[in-house]
């Protein structure tokens, strides 16, 4: 008793340094090994890109919602800008705007010839009899040549294809108002999007106002709710199952106690050394170490299982059992996959500490676990070796070869995210979710220079009906922004002059005022170039900057394509023209290599953890022929799985694989026990601790496999159907009982 007390200590004071200090962190970057991803779209600007659509049938009281909601997000710092709608210029934007007008809008020849002077003139005297031409109107008439109203124009039409009221832009259905939101450029959390999007949700709810979010991140953001969600019911159900049966099987509190305690404290332990070596513990690895210490759950069970003279020998097979599965899982640390490594340290730190506290479980040989008999139920026949190693290659070459062939995603987005999808499309014009051009350059110059040559290949493609439109930077700030200069563009300041008087004379006007504008027609012809940092420094060209990503070579910019119908033919249009660092991007591209690379890894050191434990399992098992044995029949439990779950759901994913490893730590601990010389009573025994062992396993795994999450589902059936056929592989050992000694 006096162990159990320790036991017991042990797990108050571990349960409180968890407490205090455990980090669980959800960033998604951990999945993925740092050589693996050269493009996270999240870490993009298009991956910070975020709408927000206020659906109601008073438009004046949803364009009043959006602009409380607009002001809230500026207030946010997890929020870069907020566009609500056109708005009206500041008079420092106004001020900037006129100084580099020739640098944002060259004028044409025909703008400049006499006849486009005065008909520019002409539209500036028909604006002076509107407020807003009057707010402009002297800088209108200074600038015949109308590239400071074509600019005007240019910003006031941010979102193209969009209406506004009241100031705020209005959907293509006309039935939302709509925030185009960016987010700020730091690293992707779950739980502030998760934040953000709930703080949006609630004020609108507030004016029973219907929203819909859409973007990259709030998308990754729904994944991991669900998921969260869903783990967390199938956990609950599974719990209230599991319990249920251990109560009716053990028929003790006491011995429930005694039976959760190992595994409680290796789950602790994991928990711990997992956040002292990587200073936090990845959600990922929590739910995968999790599971693969409930395995701590078996040895409790084993113990329990076999009482009086028999347990110490049960006791050395679940330490045994224990080293080898945390061995194999240590070699995750190789993997560079920073959640798959926790999950090794993780599980190579629980399981032993679970197996070591199952020894502080006292002996009651009076206890009598009341679970059926599982010995009726052994294969009745033994599977020849051969047949045994057939089942490995099968296995080994079907995991093989989907990994070099195939890639998948790690979760599949819910339906909520679907029908969102849908409902933007009848709201906005959205861009391809997959396809999209990347260029690249080493500074602003270069990149609109780059720009401008792209322009030509994709107004091509637009002409044959591969796509709609793009939306690129130069489309706003043309190659004539960074310039060294513009004289060598346009005629000198004499002749303008000139023309200009002409101008003035054709629309009634005073010659003489052609001076003046020649002043501001100097100004503007050696305005200094533009700069990336002037993009940043005023709201109403913040939209451009937010375009552009900075990195450690310069700049780079995504173009979105919209109304994509033929991305092969845009691709090698952008391939022939071999315009330096531009090229056609396949947004889901970088995943795909990633994923393909992530199977990899897991495969090859998976695979090394393998040999390892089974050189572990070789040198402490007794019987050097019963360990081979052992780990052969494992090895074709773990084949056999994969066959089955790959003629079920096609090719393996990530967490299926992952998934095969629990499968192979079960049938280490299965066959310490059913592959072994022993008595009747003693077989008996084995096969109660073992069943009761298997049916546990499945009561949790089962609920999983009916999870509508892939992932859950994927993981479940794994494991579900693993320990059925480690089950039928290593019972097959050994005959069957004629006759049962009491």
């Amino acid at each position: 008793m006096k162990r159990v007390w320790t036991a017991v200590a042990a797990l108050g004071i571990l349960m409180v340094l968890a407490i205090t200090t455990v980090d669980v962190r959800t960033d998604a970057d951990a999945v993925f090994a740092p050589d693996t991803l050269d493009l996270n779209p999240l870490d993009t600007s298009v991956g910070r890109e975020l709408i927000v659509a206020l659906v109601s049938a008073d438009q004046a009281e949803r364009t009043d919602l959006a602009r409380d909601i607009a002001a809230m997000l500026e207030r946010d710092p997890k929020v870069a800008m907020v566009n609500a709608g056109p708005g009206s210029f500041s008079d420092a934007f106004l001020e900037w705007v006129w100084n580099r007008r020739f640098r944002l809008a060259l004028p044409e020849p025909a703008d400049l010839s006499v006849a486009g002077l005065s008909e520019h003139l002409a539209e500036a005297r028909q604006s002076l009899t509107s407020a807003e031409g009057m707010m402009f109107g002297d800088r209108l008439l200074r600038d015949p040549t109308g590239s400071f109203a074509r600019l005007l124009n240019r910003f006031a039409d941010g979102v193209p294809e969009l209406a506004q009221y009241d100031g705020v832009w209005q959907s293509r259905d006309g039935e939302a108002a709509l925030l185009f939101v960016t987010l700020a450029d730091r690293d992707f959390e779950t739980g502030e999007i998760a934040a953000l999007t709930q703080a949006v949700r609630e004020r609108a709810a507030i004016a029973d106002t219907a929203v819909y979010l859409l973007g990259p991140r709030v998308i990754a953001a729904e994944i991991s709710a669900e998921t969260s969600r869903e783990s967390t019911r199938a956990a609950l159900i599974a719990i209230g199952l599991l319990l249920a049966w251990l109560i009716w099987v053990l028929r003790s509190a006491r011995a429930l106690v005694l039976a959760i305690l190992p595994m409680a404290c290796g789950f602790l332990a994991g928990c711990l050394a997992t956040q002292v070596l990587f200073g936090s513990v990845h959600v990922i690895a929590l739910g995968f170490g999790g599971v693969l210490t409930g395995l701590a759950l078996d040895y409790a069970l084993h113990v329990l299982g076999h009482p009086g003279s028999s347990r110490s020998n049960a006791q050395r097979l679940v330490l045994l059992g224990a080293v080898t599965t945390a061995v194999g899982f240590l070699a995750m640390l190789g993997s560079g996959v920073p959640a798959l490594m926790q999950t090794g340290v993780f599980v190579a730190t629980g399981l032993p500490v679970a197996a070591v506290f199952s020894r502080t479980i006292p002996s009651d040989p009076d206890h009598v676990l009341h679970a059926p008999p599982f010995e009726r139920l052994a294969w009745p026949m033994p599977f020849r070796p051969w047949i045994e190693i057939g089942f490995l290659i099968a296995g080994i070459a079907v995991i093989a070869g989907y990994s070099t062939n195939t890639s998948s995603t790690l979760f599949d987005p819910p339906d909520i995210v679907a029908e969102t999808i849908d409902r933007f499309e009848t709201m906005v014009d959205l861009p391809s979710g997959r396809h999209a051009v990347m260029m690249e350059a080493s500074t602003l110059s270069e990149l609109l220079a780059r720009q401008t040559e792209l322009a030509g290949v994709l107004i091509s493609a637009v002409s044959d009906g591969a796509l709609d439109r793009y939306a690129m930077t130069s489309a706003f700030l043309p190659a004539t922004a960074t310039l060294p200069t513009l004289a060598d563009r346009l005629p000198d300041v004499v002749v303008f002059e000139e023309r200009a008087a002409q101008a003035l004379s054709a629309n009634g006007m005073e010659p003489e005022f052609a001076a003046e504008q020649g002043v501001a027609y100097s100004d503007a012809l050696h305005a200094p170039v533009i700069t990336y940092a002037e993009l940043e420094a005023f709201p109403e060209t913040r939209p451009l900057a937010a375009r552009l990503d900075t990195t450690a070579t310069g700049l780079r910019e995504i173009v979105r394509l919209y109304g994509l119908i033929d991305a092969e033919a845009v691709a090698g249009a952008v391939a022939e023209s071999e315009i330096p660092g531009v090229h056609m991007l396949d947004l889901a591209g970088p995943i795909d290599d990633a994923m393909v690379a992530l199977r990899h890894k897991v495969l090859l050191w998976l695979g090394i953890g393998s040999i390892v434990a089974f050189a572990v399992l070789l040198i402490g098992h007794r019987e050097k022929r019963r360990a081979v044995v052992i780990a052969r029949t494992t090895g074709a439990a773990v084949g056999l799985t994969a066959l089955l779950m790959a003629g079920i759901g096609g090719p393996l994913g990530i967490f299926e694989i992952v998934a095969l490893t629990l499968v192979f730590g079960i049938g280490i601990d299965y066959g310490l026990f059913l592959d072994r010389k022993s008595d009747s009573d003693q077989r008996v025994a084995d096969f109660r601790s073992v069943g009761l062992c298997a049916v546990s396993t499945m009561i949790a795994f089962s609920i999983m496999a009916f999870s509508p999450v892939k992932l859950l589902h994927d993981i479940g059936l794994t494991v579900f159907l693993g320990v059925l056929v480690t089950l039928v592989l290593h019972s097959s050992k050994t005959h069957r009982f004629r006759e049962r000694t009491t």
